[in-house]
């Protein structure tokens, strides 16, 4: 079977524990409640995902509500890598395959991660937009996660000369589920949800069987 040339990674719960979204949420004053709340709210389609973000952001109330980059930075990168994150990713760039960090979450957190890491490319599908004074005034959303993830990627491969065949995905998140239905190899974990494990060709323990995996695909 020929290789394949590219192994996209989601970030929260993958190459990281826990959700950066959470964390960011609780550092702006969100309370967990409310967090739970609006995010059910979403999920069980009371409100589409431009809805949510908006009344995500009245609940941040950035006009009073002030935080630095800085500080902004630092809640960004509160997050703790997967044990075995950094010897993956360098056993699979060892072995030649190309890898994408593709986020449904902060361009902020995807850079430094993919830095950790030694990965080349990170994309997310939501900036923090500062001010002159380099305070947080505004987050600019590319959209709804599930559906953004398989645009960027497809947008990604026609300009590297990929096609969506010569990806495999591995993600533990809701919102690769279009970008499971999208290739033709996907990778999640034990401890994904029922939805996502039954969408993924393939289901693993860790990082590490995801990649011994890889290997013989």
């Amino acid at each position: 079977m020929t290789k394949n040339k590219l192994i996209v990674f989601d970030l929260d719960n993958t190459l990281i524990t826990g959700n950066i979204w959470e964390q960011f949420n609780t550092s702006l004053g969100v309370t967990k409640e409310q967090d739970r709340e609006l995010y059910s709210a979403f999920a069980t389609n009371e409100i589409n995902y431009e809805q949510w973000l908006s009344e995500l952001k009245k609940l941040y109330q950035l006009d009073t509500n002030k935080h630095t980059k800085a500080q902004v930075l630092e809640y960004l990168t509160e997050y703790q890598l997967q044990p075995d994150a950094l010897t993956v990713l360098q056993s699979l760039t060892n072995s030649g395959y190309d890898v994408l960090l593709l986020a449904g979450s902060f361009q902020m957190t995807a850079d430094a991660v993919a830095f950790e890491l030694g990965i080349d490319t990170a994309i997310a599908t939501t900036t923090c937009m500062f001010d002159e004074s380099e305070m947080l005034y505004d987050l600019h959303s590319k959209g709804n996660e599930r559906d953004t993830k398989v645009q960027l990627l497809q947008e990604y491969c026609s300009a590297h000369d990929l096609l969506l065949s010569d990806c495999i995905v591995v993600g533990s998140g809701g919102n690769n589920l279009a970008l499971f239905a999208a290739v033709d190899l996907s990778i999640t974990f034990s401890s994904s949800n029922q939805e996502l494990r039954a969408a993924a060709t393939h289901v693993v323990q860790n990082l590490s069987e995801a990649a011994a995996l890889i290997s013989q695909l």
